[in-house]
């Protein structure tokens, strides 16, 4: 059914049970690929397509005239009579008939438009209301296509008639699927990987595998061991701390922290009170600075311009001056 709106399709039936040759019946001589037909049975899923119908197929032996077969315009005598395939029923329209006019080929009659079949079936249109629809020609004696079949010159020439009534005059490909015959296969990834849309993925992974191998072989000596990205140590954690700050270039929201930070730790080295707030305790550094140094610079000028610096160079010289100032109490 899917392929109806993709192309013409013929269905050969099959008909013989076959298995691999034997070296024994041969005497050595079977090829590869050669087999032994045991017997003849029609298929079971003859009558279980839904979108064909029923075919009521039958086997049986063809005697004197009932032997021979018609149709297309060629004629000639059945490989083996006494096993002949044919159709008893179905909605199908004959093309192919045996000697006592059971039909042995035809396509189905499915309301779509075929003239060339219709003419070669010698049947007036029916009631075509698809001309979407390809046809669908059913073979069900196998013997008129196989190799009985290209034993015959008439054979031969029906076999080719049928693929051209198939085709209805259309030049398109005759492809072979061999899926129901047991020798359907999988996609081979090798080959996918070179087929569209995959090929452009393939052809990316190919050349960056190319630069990868180019820079290896032009690569001089060792590689550089990249160093720690936080390495060990307070040091290290206060450096690595300052770079990211550098980067980030957020001078401004430090400069707050770091001046109560500075005040924190002159109260707890002059061992002043915790219960004072930090207005008191900024006074009480001032007069401790006051009397060591007798500097005009108290803590809360130099607190002040820190907390109100914007731009980074004033940000670090009164960061600086404030350090200063700790390093001379602690002194």
């Amino acid at each position: 059914a899917k392929r109806r709106q993709t192309g013409p399709t013929l269905l050969v039936l099959p008909k013989w049970q076959a298995m691999q040759a034997p070296p024994a019946l041969s005497d050595g001589k079977a090829k590869k690929g050669w087999v032994y037909l045991e017997s003849a049975a029609p298929p079971a899923w003859g009558d279980a397509v839904a979108s064909i119908g029923k075919l009521d197929l039958a086997l049986g032996e063809r005697r004197g005239e009932g032997a021979n077969w018609h149709g297309l315009g060629w004629s000639g005598r059945l490989p083996e009579p006494k096993l002949v395939q044919a159709i008893g029923a179905g909605s199908l329209v004959g093309l192919v008939r045996d000697g006592n006019g059971q039909m042995l080929a035809g396509f189905l009659d499915d309301h779509g438009t075929y003239p060339m079949l219709d003419d070669l079936a010698g049947v007036s249109p029916g009631n075509a209301d698809d001309d979407s629809l390809f046809p669908l020609v059913i073979v069900a004696e196998p013997d008129l296509l196989d190799n009985y079949g290209m034993a015959s010159r008439e054979r031969a020439r029906l076999a080719v008639a049928l693929v051209d009534a198939a085709l209805e005059g259309e030049r398109l490909p005759v492809i072979f699927d061999l899926t129901q015959n047991g020798l359907g296969r999988s996609a081979n990834l090798l080959t996918l990987a070179f087929t569209p849309p995959f090929l452009a993925a393939t052809l990316c992974l190919l050349i960056a595998a190319i630069a990868v191998g180019w820079r290896a072989f032009l690569r001089f000596g060792p590689p550089r061991r990249g160093s720690r990205a936080i390495a060990f140590g307070k040091q290290a954690l206060i450096a690595n701390s300052a770079g990211l700050i550098r980067r980030t270039r957020r001078f401004h929201l430090i400069s707050l922290p770091y001046a109560d930070h500075v005040r924190e730790r002159l109260a707890r080295m002059l061992a002043l009170p915790r219960s004072l707030d930090h207005g008191a305790t900024e006074k009480l550094i001032d007069r401790a600075v006051a009397t060591r140094t007798g500097s005009g610079n108290t803590f809360t000028v130099l607190a002040a311009r820190l907390r109100g610096a914007r731009r980074e160079s004033d940000i670090l010289r009164a960061a600086q001056e404030l350090h200063a100032l700790e390093r001379t109490l602690k002194r």
